[in-house]
């Protein structure tokens, strides 16, 4: 792991491999180990970076010092891809794929190609045809934020897990993986309000040109399946995958499957 500063903290980044570039955006509550097994597979063919979110895995935590409506995350990607002489393919999963939209939209000169796996970009709901899935995402955040403004992380933590998978799922999940995500609530919060600073639907969605493949669990959310149909409507070289029998969180349920797609779209 190497360590770079982000203002006045410390951001953790895996780094291996050599060849083209490709950037790994890890979901909330995780960290760049989610994506482990598919680097074993593709180090030796790529330059692969991997980086841990403020408030995860190695990087500091500053969700609870940080400005209430803003985070490193994006400012840490885009760093990120300035400092490579080439551009890179990036990979995102949930939330780490709405702040890779983010960065594409940004520098799209940096960026050759991008594969999202279920992006939780809800501001792109703003405004949407389809008012029912924006009232369901912003319920959802709103539920989640006071919860855990009010110190309830437990209990913000099994809403959000049961929202993207179920009720019994949380309940089934060994105690110490519980308490892994409960504790990072606050970050999880943090993260609902700084996206709400993001970009609708806009002419920059259109102009992203690079190939964009979008992969949806055919058992998801109605609001992660219209942010893929509002992705595929604006996106000019976009398509997706159907993942079969997967849900939201297919890159931890599905692992083999999943990473066997990521890698053929590199």
């Amino acid at each position: 792991m190497i360590q770079f500063p982000i203002g006045d903290y410390n951001i953790a980044c895996y780094e291996s491999g050599a060849g083209q570039p490709v950037l790994l955006l890890h979901c909330s509550s995780a960290s760049h180990r989610m994506w482990l097994p598919l680097l074993a597979s593709i180090e030796s063919h790529f330059h692969c970076i991997a980086p841990d979110f403020s408030g995860y895995g190695d990087s500091d935590d500053i969700s609870r010092t940080w400005p209430v409506d803003t985070l490193p995350d994006l400012d840490m990607v885009l760093a990120l891809l300035d400092s490579l002489s080439t551009p890179v393919h990036l990979i995102g999963h949930s939330y780490g794929g709405a702040i890779a939209l983010e960065a594409a939209r940004a520098r799209p000169q940096r960026v050759r190609a991008m594969t999202l796996v279920e992006p939780v970009a809800f501001h792109l709901l703003e405004g949407d045809r389809d008012t029912k899935s924006a009232r369901e995402a912003k319920s959802m955040m709103r539920t989640l934020v006071k919860r855990a403004e009010r110190h309830q992380f437990a209990a913000a933590a099994r809403h959000y897990m049961s929202y993207w998978s179920s009720p019994l799922s949380w309940w089934l999940m060994p105690g110490d993986a519980r308490a892994k995500i409960t504790s990072s609530m606050h970050k999880v919060a943090a993260e609902c309000r700084y996206m709400k600073q993001f970009a609708p639907v806009d002419d920059s969605l259109n102009a992203l040109t690079m190939p964009v493949t979008l992969l949806q669990g055919s058992k998801t959310r109605r609001t992660a399946t219209r942010i893929i149909d509002i992705l595929l409507e604006h996106l000019p070289d976009s398509r997706v995958i159907h993942l079969r029998d997967a849900g939201h969180l297919s890159p931890f349920t599905h692992t083999k499957m999943v990473n066997r797609i990521l890698e053929s779209t590199l």
